[in-house]
């Protein structure tokens, strides 16, 4: 992917900020983390003066490109790092499972990511450090209405199915804004599907599914009618987002994802326009036990502060996100 600043005014501002700064970027391998590298490894290329850390044992050393980089490879879950790393002006915490068949497989883990592990980063950052929490629209799990906004909240309870990652990813935020409080300060990204090159060949994701499927299989197999409304946000929009957020952002919480709704039998059909593939769709329904019917974010407070977003659209977005795909499959 390639973030070539080409807005001089923009490019500016974001210069201003993280010009010789300390950056890390926690979960570095995957979707999130390796774009946000990317975006400012291309920065560096630009002319920036800033020094970029990573923490993950599966990254590829060729994401980092240019300079002053460096990669721990720690497991945050045991390692007590917080003794081993250096102090840093910026933290991204992008480390954790999106993917519910993942992030089930390892509860105790996926809660000790967004909680212990987040409080021991706090303790890596600077006087005057900023982190930015990845967190999730998980957060809205339960929620009756159709697009809810950073004040919403979702009234799903601890016994849910999801409520390792859901719960966790709410402490999370409880645990930006109570530093918020003190001399440090930190943001919370509500991110809602995201997808693009990037993620890793094993991401178990519907739309990363029915992609490798199409490509391996020639077929998509849907596990049910496909009704179940989503609105994506390709990754080079996302990460607009995000850095925008962490450089000038004035609240605590933002949303962040996209506005072209699809269907998932929509998404397959969109699939199959671009690789050719067939899409079967069952008689009867097998879908994800505790897979919400609509998931999607009101942007407005983001589009409020920083002006309408030109996004990719999912057409455009989904021929990236096969090609990079075929690179890894075939």
């Amino acid at each position: 992917m390639s973030y070539l600043l080409t807005n001089r005014s923009k490019k500016k501002k974001l210069f201003n900020y993280f010009n010789d700064k300390s950056i890390l970027i926690t979960g570095a391998s995957g979707l999130v983390g390796s774009n946000i590298i990317e975006f400012f490894d291309s920065m560096i290329k630009q002319g920036a003066s800033l020094s970029l850390f990573s923490t993950s044992r599966g990254i590829s050393e060729s994401l980092f490109v240019s300079s002053n980089a460096k990669n721990y490879k720690l497991d945050l879950n045991k390692d007590n790092f917080e003794d081993l790393l250096p102090k840093f002006d910026i933290i991204f915490h992008c480390a954790g499972y999106g993917q519910p068949l993942k992030f089930l497989k390892d509860q105790f883990s996926t809660i000790s990511l967004n909680t212990s592990v987040l409080l021991k980063l706090i303790h890596c950052l600077d006087k005057n450090g900023k982190i930015i929490y990845l967190s999730s629209s998980e957060v809205y799990s339960g929620f009756t209405g159709e697009y809810p906004n950073e004040k919403d909240i979702g009234n799903s309870t601890p016994e849910d199915t999801r409520a390792c990652y859901i719960e966790a990813k709410r402490c999370g935020e409880t645990i930006i804004n109570t530093l918020n409080n003190s001399m440090k300060s930190g943001v919370s990204i509500r991110l809602a599907l995201a997808y693009g090159p990037g993620t890793q060949h094993d991401d178990e994701r519907v739309l990363n599914q029915f992609i490798k499927s199409s490509i391996k299989n020639n077929n998509i197999s849907l596990l049910d009618k496909g009704r179940s409304i989503r609105r994506y946000v390709f990754i080079e929009d996302a990460i607009e987002m995000i850095v925008n957020i962490a450089s000038s952002g004035v609240e605590q919480v933002y949303n962040v994802g996209g506005k072209e709704r699809v269907s998932i039998l929509e998404l397959a059909k969109t699939i199959q326009n671009i690789t050719g593939c067939s899409v079967t769709i069952p008689n009867k329904s097998n879908g994800l036990v505790g897979a919400p019917e609509n998931v999607g974010l009101d942007i407005s407070r983001y589009q409020n502060e920083f002006g309408d977003m030109d996004f990719k659209s999912l057409k455009e977005g989904l021929k990236l996100t096969i090609d990079s795909y075929k690179k890894i499959l075939t």
